[in-house]
């Protein structure tokens, strides 16, 4: 009888040997698991981080883009109206030299 209790607790204790092993072993894959996983989600992230910034640095220059062309409109418009406005000016300055140079003004 005790030669059974021996072997039945050698057998339990050869059971929880293998039962750890395989533990163990599942545990490694979960680590694995959990590693490849959270590099694949790095990876993911930084993909769309990349996305993101590209995004906004073409939303930023298309941006600068129609500023700049706002401000060029707008300086052009201003040339043209001094343009406008030095040609009527200059009919009567040259009438007014006209004036002073024949004695008549």
């Amino acid at each position: 009888m005790t030669q059974v209790i021996v072997e039945t607790i050698l057998a339990i204790e050869g059971e929880a040997s293998e039962t750890q092993s395989r533990a163990q072993v599942e545990a490694n894959a979960t680590v694995a698991q959990a590693r490849a996983e959270a590099t694949a989600l790095r990876a993911e992230m930084l993909k769309e981080a990349q996305a993101h910034a590209e995004r906004i640095v073409a939303e930023s220059q298309e941006a600068a883009i129609a500023e700049s062309d706002r401000i060029l409109a707008r300086a052009q418009e201003e040339a043209q109206s001094f343009r406008e406005a030095a040609q009527s000016r200059f009919d009567a300055a040259v009438a007014f030299v006209v004036d002073r140079v024949t004695g008549r003004g």
